[in-house]
């Protein structure tokens, strides 16, 4: 711990708190000014919330700090502090509070399914009680900084190129501010062109209509489509190898038909739409023409999958 001496400068030690919880903020920066607004030292506080500034010269000083842009309350030390840290031989201790009385959303955003944190993606931030929005950059490991309101509810969206993500939700409504300044958020954005099943795409045998089941996965389309205005989006349908290859091809062109229809009733323009019948040539187990297969290892290759086509 440093200490001080007659002849020699002070150590300050200086600690951020929050105010409302008194937990101790890592990485806040800390400057040491004198009277004029000059700068003497300055630092970031440690994992613990901690800075040390070694041999300060005696004077009348400002201690200030700043966290994410917002500028904690300002505290000062005085040449009384100095002949006291002199006379004991120890550090001049100070705390500096943070007094914003929003959240702050420490957010990270990775690769879907994966932890791979994703750098420069645009993260919209839009205020679902307030009307308002604002955005800003993942950082090199996919961390991003916001803050919200109390009581409020906000959706966020992310987009990159070759990427596209789904609009998620978070809300400062059941968050005590007496009890946590900071939110951790994740969310995902999944990379263009990769194929995602739709679990309850079921047709009955030989029709192609859509059935009520299946409307809750094709309006989650819709939804990410209206969250995503530059995203093409491809509908497959797979069928498994039983029957000719002609008529399982013809079959699955007409349900996938029948998904685009259904999305275009939504509102979501033709040419956005992609309708591909994969029928039997893409199966994912080992149940080609010919070889024996249980009724379950047939459901696995029966599947509709969309691939979102990203337009940069």
């Amino acid at each position: 711990m440093p200490r001080c001496c007659a002849t020699c400068g002070c150590g300050v030690t200086v600690t951020a708190r929050d105010k409302y919880t008194d937990e101790t903020l890592p990485y806040t920066d800390i400057v040491l000014t004198d009277l004029n607004g000059n700068i003497v030292q300055s630092g970031i506080t440690n994992a613990y919330g901690v800075v040390v500034f070694n041999d300060v010269a005696e004077a009348d000083l400002i201690v200030k700090g700043k966290l994410y842009g917002i500028n904690l309350e300002e505290t000062s030390i005085t040449k009384d502090d100095f002949k006291a840290c002199k006379k004991e031989g120890n550090s001049i201790q100070k705390v500096i509070r943070y007094g914003d009385l929003n959240f702050i959303l420490k957010g990270n955003v990775v690769e879907c399914n994966t932890d791979k944190g994703i750098q420069g993606v645009d993260i919209l931030l839009k205020d679902k009680i307030k009307a308002g929005q604002k955005n800003t950059l993942s950082d090199l490991d996919g961390g991003f900084i916001f803050h919200l309101k109390q009581a409020s509810t906000y959706a966020l969206n992310g987009n990159k190129d070759g990427y596209f993500s789904n609009e998620v939700e978070v809300s400062t409504s059941d968050v005590d501010r007496n009890k946590s300044l900071f939110i951790d958020f994740e969310m995902c954005v999944n990379p263009c062109g990769q194929a995602i099943k739709l679990d309850n795409i079921i047709f009955n045998l030989d029709k192609w209509d859509i059935l009520p089941a299946a409307r809750p996965d094709l309006d989650y389309v819709v939804k990410l489509m209206q969250d995503n205005p530059t995203i093409k989006v491809e509908m497959s349908s797979h069928t498994d190898s039983r029957g000719s290859n002609q008529y399982n091809q013809e079959l699955s062109q007409k349900r996938a038909q029948s998904t685009v229809d259904y999305l275009m009733t939504k509102g979501i323009s033709r040419d956005r739409l992609i309708a591909r019948g994969a029928g039997e040539s893409e199966l994912l187990n080992r149940c080609a023409d010919g070889v024996q297969c249980s009724e379950n290892e047939h459901t696995i290759n029966r599947r509709t999958e969309f691939k979102v086509v990203c337009i940069n």
